[in-house]
């Protein structure tokens, strides 16, 4: 829940520059082999060296539409050949197993908030490459069932872009559905995101081609729906980048 005093805001702002700054200073050991960190340089983010070399991006042929990598179809997967999609574009840096699952899982869930600095890194590369310039989007959260949010790992992700890449981010959609959409296919997903996506407020007319972020990209049902009120608003072209790709 958001404080309701001035002094209580100030009391959560404390609170995480300490959290960081012991993690900083008392970095402990890797996420994810239990290496101590303390010493090293690379102490600022939670994984070793050796850990690191292990996120291997997406290399090959790929699908124009969804990222997913090609075997025998030419230039479109069977997937994407029977979908219509309002964004022209996703792009996954990773596929959705190994040490990017497990780094998401830390992240996203048990809130291990330094391996953003990770994922931050690939991103900002990918942006600045693929869509230089353009004003980057987050995904929003969804509301639990009791009424909060996720908490925003997307938009932390976000203001580190801004922060470390320049990357311009315009915090412009938010989110009102509650219901997880993990175990669903395409069209159940499609359904349980539908008009869930809205904006906040008007759309600046100068956000004519714009980059959406969120961290799994699956039947791509979410990214639809929030391409769909960007278009609506008058948005030319939405793209997405995300971290990895879950097939």
């Amino acid at each position: 829940m958001q404080p309701k005093t001035a002094m209580g805001y100030t009391s959560l702002i404390k609170k995480a520059y300490l959290n960081t700054l012991l993690e900083i200073f008392f970095p402990g050991k890797c996420l994810l082999c239990g290496e101590m960190l303390l010493g090293r340089s690379q102490s600022l983010k939670p994984v070793c060296l050796s850990c690191l070399q292990g996120l291997i991006p997406i290399t090959g042929r790929r699908c124009r539409v969804c990222s997913r990598v090609l075997i025998s179809e030419n230039d479109i997967c069977t997937a994407c050949r029977h979908r219509e999609y309002n964004f022209d574009t996703n792009y996954s840096i990773f596929e959705y197993s190994g040490v990017i699952k497990e780094l998401i899982y830390q992240y996203k869930f048990r809130r291990r908030k330094r391996v953003a600095l990770i994922f931050t890194g690939f991103l900002a590369e990918a942006l600045q490459r693929l869509y230089p310039q353009l004003i980057v989007i987050p995904v929003p959260p969804r509301k639990q069932p009791w009424g909060q949010r996720d908490w925003e790992h997307i938009d932390l992700i976000a203001r580190y872009l801004e922060g470390f890449s320049g990357i311009r981010v315009a915090r412009i959609l938010k989110r009102s559905g509650k219901k997880a959409q993990k175990s669903m296919d395409y069209r159940q997903r499609a359904e349980n995101i539908q008009n869930t996506i809205s904006l906040k407020g008007d759309m600046p007319n100068t956000y004519g081609n714009l980059v959406l972020l969120d961290d799994i990209f699956t039947t791509g049902a979410t990214g639809n729906e929030c391409a769909r009120i960007l278009v609506q608003a008058g948005c030319r072209s939405v793209n997405l980048v995300t971290l990895a790709l879950d097939y």
